[in-house]
């Protein structure tokens, strides 16, 4: 390999090193401690909410046990600096609820002055003889919060009132019909999860008939192709986060719609890097080069609803991949509990109802679309004229994990595309990859929505 010909790639991967290096480095001290101090609240109030929400509608002799476990987790994060004001509430109301009237001071003291709801929970929590009226109703249902949590300090703090107020029904019929929800999400995940298992298995056959056939020697100019088109791709995702944000600044723009902006950016770019290095001499229109009217290893499209069959049953196999992927990023020590995800910060920050719709159609539409263009119907498919379905699949998952720069998620990232270029190669359509791919980010956000939004 000539220097000469090559000084523009090498310079490429020396940038993206020394940039890669330079982001890990000012983004560890770049989450302000409010907003990580809330990120880390959001799931115990979360995980508490859902418990309360299960001892209204069926009281349990052990319930005094579980309150006071989550009442620790709760007290962990007393006397912290949180983004919002509506935490501090937030989080008193869920102390409330449990019986833990120690933890309401902590948390509501400094809005009592500002706040009247917060103000009549603070004497609640004090004062053991205060018998709340109708007035002071009134304030508890004006606090600033969310509503789920709103009622649930109205029941608590009315609870030894005498007075019967509407809110402890709704709560009832609210914990009704969580809990039917909740068997009928764990009924199609398990379900999803045995589908997944299954598929998993019966990918062995083609495997191995894979490994058994006989292959041409590896050429370098097959897998030059991709490896110029990452460093040039990372090149422009390290360039566009470093000065993007300085350009933007000076516009009023939201956190949610400075990101679309990037990914915008990025995305276009990519998939134009892709094509400009991934033409050869079989493949010039560039819907061939990024899969769309292709497909890997030669293998026969499916027709009609069964792409869509495809899509499904790649989410279903993502989800014990993923499984085991945690575990083994836990047992190695891989989680941090001061690392805070660029989505759930962003999902902490939304603002309005145009922020969610932003974010959640970037992840759920953008997304899907751009990545398995490149990372399934380019690289996948390059790696797949050389590799079997396995090691494409593996090779091509590690660069997808790798171009999200994310530490502690990297093996779970990593098994979700190496489910993604299985569901591509199965099914010889991009669009099922899409809809896998689809599928779980849906999933996440919706996570994410319910617990920090």
């Amino acid at each position: 390999m000539k220097l000469g010909k090559n000084a523009t790639l090498i310079g490429g991967a020396i940038f993206v090193l020394a940039a890669s290096i330079f982001v890990e480095t000012i983004e560890k001290g770049s989450v302000p401690q409010d907003v990580a101090n809330s990120l880390e609240l959001k799931p115990v109030l979360f995980a508490s909410r859902v418990v309360a929400v299960a001892n209204t509608l069926a009281p349990q002799a052990g319930d005094d046990v579980v309150f006071e476990s989550m009442a620790g987790m709760l007290a962990e994060q007393a006397g912290k600096p949180f983004h919002r004001p509506s935490d501090y509430i937030e989080a008193a109301a869920t102390a409330a609820s449990m019986n833990a009237r120690y933890l309401v001071p902590l948390f509501i003291g400094g809005q009592a002055a500002t706040d009247e709801g917060a103000a009549v929970m603070l004497r609640w929590a004090v004062d053991p003889e205060f018998k709340p009226g109708p007035a002071e109703l009134n304030r508890l249902r004006a606090l600033k919060a969310d509503q789920a949590y709103v009622t649930m300090a109205v029941c608590a703090v009315m609870a030894g009132s005498g007075r019967v107020v509407p809110e402890t029904a709704l709560m009832a019929e609210n914990a009704l019909l969580v809990e039917y929800a909740c068997l009928l999400i764990v009924a199609a995940l398990v379900a999803l999860f045995i589908w997944g298992i299954v598929s998993l298995f019966r990918w062995r056959r083609r495997q191995f008939a894979e490994v058994m056939r006989e292959r041409q020697p590896v050429e370098i100019g097959t897998i030059r192709a991709p490896f110029e088109v990452y460093i040039w791709f990372m090149a422009l995702f390290l360039a566009t986060n470093l000065l993007l944000p300085q350009i933007l600044d000076r516009y009023v723009i939201t956190p949610a719609q400075q990101t679309l902006v990037a990914y915008v950016i990025i995305a276009t770019g990519g998939l134009i890097i892709a094509v400009m290095f991934g033409r050869t001499g079989a493949e010039q229109d560039w819907k061939k080069v990024l899969g769309l009217t292709s497909t890997p290893g030669g293998a026969v499209p499916v027709k009609g609803v069964a792409s869509l069959v495809g899509g499904l049953r790649g989410y279903a196999m993502i989800l014990p991949l993923v499984l085991v992927a945690n575990a083994l990023t836990g047992l190695l020590g891989g989680t941090d509990p001061d690392a805070q995800g660029q989505t759930e910060m962003l999902v902490l920050a939304m603002s309005s109802k145009s922020d969610r719709i932003i974010v959640v159609l970037s992840a759920v539409v953008l997304s899907p679309l751009f990545e398995e263009c490149l990372f399934r119907g380019f690289f996948f498919r390059r790696l797949r004229t050389v590799m079997t379905p396995y090691g494409a699949a593996m090779v091509s998952g590690f660069v997808f994990a790798a171009a999200h720069m994310s530490a502690t998620g990297f093996l779970q990232i990593w098994v979700i595309g190496f489910a993604l270029a299985l569901t591509y190669e199965q099914t010889g359509r991009l669009r099922s990859s899409i809809i896998a791919h689809g599928l779980w980010n849906l999933g996440t956000m919706a996570t994410l929505i319910i617990m920090y939004g």
